[in-house]
Protein backbone atom coordinates (compact mmCIF):
# COMPACT_ATOMS: atom_id res chain seq x y z
CA UNK A 1 0.00 0.00 0.00
CA UNK A 2 1.40 3.31 -0.98
CA UNK A 3 1.88 5.80 1.88
CA UNK A 4 -0.14 9.05 2.75
CA UNK A 5 3.24 10.71 2.23
CA UNK A 6 4.12 9.23 -0.63
CA UNK A 7 0.55 9.89 -1.90
CA UNK A 8 0.83 13.70 -1.20
CA UNK A 9 4.24 13.85 -2.63
CA UNK A 10 3.28 11.93 -5.96
CA UNK A 11 0.20 14.27 -6.57
CA UNK A 12 2.88 17.74 -5.62
CA UNK A 13 5.00 16.57 -8.43
CA UNK A 14 2.47 15.53 -10.72
CA UNK A 15 0.40 18.97 -10.10
CA UNK A 16 2.98 20.96 -9.63
CA UNK A 17 5.57 19.84 -12.88
CA UNK A 18 6.56 22.72 -13.72
CA UNK A 19 6.83 24.83 -10.46
CA UNK A 20 9.23 24.53 -7.96
CA UNK A 21 7.91 22.55 -4.53
CA UNK A 22 9.19 21.60 -1.00
CA UNK A 23 7.18 18.53 0.78
CA UNK A 24 7.85 18.90 4.49
CA UNK A 25 5.64 15.92 5.51
CA UNK A 26 6.30 15.29 9.71
CA UNK A 27 4.23 13.03 11.84
CA UNK A 28 2.13 10.89 8.45
CA UNK A 29 3.78 8.28 9.64
CA UNK A 30 1.88 7.88 12.87
CA UNK A 31 -1.43 7.72 11.20
CA UNK A 32 -2.48 3.94 10.22
CA UNK A 33 -5.87 4.43 10.68
CA UNK A 34 -7.58 7.04 8.34
CA UNK A 35 -10.49 5.85 6.73
CA UNK A 36 -9.65 5.36 3.26
CA UNK A 37 -12.78 7.23 1.79
CA UNK A 38 -11.39 9.74 4.46
CA UNK A 39 -7.97 9.55 3.18
CA UNK A 40 -8.87 9.51 -0.75
CA UNK A 41 -10.72 12.84 -0.28
CA UNK A 42 -8.27 14.46 1.81
CA UNK A 43 -5.69 13.60 -0.74
CA UNK A 44 -8.11 15.28 -3.27
CA UNK A 45 -8.26 18.38 -1.03
CA UNK A 46 -4.65 18.84 -1.72
CA UNK A 47 -4.61 18.26 -5.21
CA UNK A 48 -7.39 20.92 -5.23
CA UNK A 49 -5.32 23.78 -3.08
CA UNK A 50 -2.38 22.49 -5.53
CA UNK A 51 -4.32 23.02 -8.35
CA UNK A 52 -5.12 26.00 -7.52
CA UNK A 53 -1.92 27.51 -7.12
CA UNK A 54 -0.61 26.46 -10.60
CA UNK A 55 -3.92 28.02 -12.24
CA UNK A 56 -4.18 31.18 -10.04
CA UNK A 57 -1.28 32.11 -8.22
CA UNK A 58 1.46 32.61 -10.51
CA UNK A 59 3.37 31.43 -7.45
CA UNK A 60 7.32 30.58 -8.01
CA UNK A 61 7.43 28.15 -5.35
CA UNK A 62 4.87 26.27 -3.42
CA UNK A 63 5.37 24.73 0.21
CA UNK A 64 3.29 21.50 1.27
CA UNK A 65 3.66 20.69 5.04
CA UNK A 66 2.03 18.60 7.49
CA UNK A 67 2.13 18.47 10.70
CA UNK A 68 0.06 16.55 13.84
CA UNK A 69 -0.59 17.74 17.10
CA UNK A 70 -2.00 14.72 20.00
CA UNK A 71 -4.70 13.33 17.57
CA UNK A 72 -4.87 15.97 14.55
CA UNK A 73 -3.33 16.55 11.34
CA UNK A 74 -3.07 19.42 10.02
CA UNK A 75 -1.57 20.11 5.78
CA UNK A 76 -0.83 23.62 4.65
CA UNK A 77 -0.47 24.57 1.25
CA UNK A 78 0.89 27.58 0.67
CA UNK A 79 2.72 29.88 -2.66
CA UNK A 80 4.20 32.71 -3.00
CA UNK A 81 1.97 33.86 -5.48
CA UNK A 82 -0.33 36.76 -5.59
CA UNK A 83 -2.40 35.88 -3.45
CA UNK A 84 -6.72 35.81 -4.22
CA UNK A 85 -8.57 38.99 -4.59
CA UNK A 86 -10.85 40.10 -2.27
CA UNK A 87 -13.82 40.38 -4.88
CA UNK A 88 -13.43 36.36 -6.18
CA UNK A 89 -15.75 33.53 -4.70
CA UNK A 90 -14.21 31.87 -1.68
CA UNK A 91 -13.08 28.48 -2.64
CA UNK A 92 -15.73 27.05 -2.34
CA UNK A 93 -15.29 23.19 -3.84
CA UNK A 94 -12.60 23.10 -1.00
CA UNK A 95 -14.82 24.23 1.75
CA UNK A 96 -17.40 21.23 0.52
CA UNK A 97 -14.76 18.50 0.10
CA UNK A 98 -13.40 19.78 4.04
CA UNK A 99 -16.73 19.36 5.64
CA UNK A 100 -17.46 16.02 3.77
CA UNK A 101 -14.63 14.64 5.57
CA UNK A 102 -15.13 16.71 9.11
CA UNK A 103 -12.19 18.82 8.59
CA UNK A 104 -11.60 22.43 9.40
CA UNK A 105 -9.94 25.00 6.59
CA UNK A 106 -8.02 27.94 7.31
CA UNK A 107 -7.27 30.39 4.30
CA UNK A 108 -5.03 33.25 4.54
CA UNK A 109 -4.17 35.69 2.01
CA UNK A 110 -2.44 38.98 0.93
CA UNK A 111 -2.29 40.71 -2.19
CA UNK A 112 1.14 39.68 -3.38
CA UNK A 113 1.76 37.81 -0.61
CA UNK A 114 0.58 34.03 -1.48
CA UNK A 115 -1.61 32.33 0.31
CA UNK A 116 -1.66 29.50 2.26
CA UNK A 117 -4.55 26.96 2.15
CA UNK A 118 -4.49 24.70 5.71
CA UNK A 119 -6.94 21.63 6.32
CA UNK A 120 -6.90 20.06 9.98
CA UNK A 121 -8.61 16.64 10.49
CA UNK A 122 -9.16 15.81 13.73
CA UNK A 123 -8.47 11.14 13.97
CA UNK A 124 -10.94 9.18 15.28
CA UNK A 125 -9.36 6.47 17.66
CA UNK A 126 -9.35 2.96 16.83
CA UNK A 127 -11.95 1.12 18.23
CA UNK A 128 -10.65 -2.58 19.37
CA UNK A 129 -13.25 -5.26 19.45
CA UNK A 130 -13.16 -7.78 22.65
Amino acid sequence: ATSLSQQIREAADEVLAEIPHTCTLDGLEKIKHLQPTRQLDFILFIREALNNALRHADATHVLIKTHTSGRRITVEIEDDGKGIPKNKVPLRHLEKRARRIRGKMYVRTAKEAGTRVSLSLKLRPRVRLP
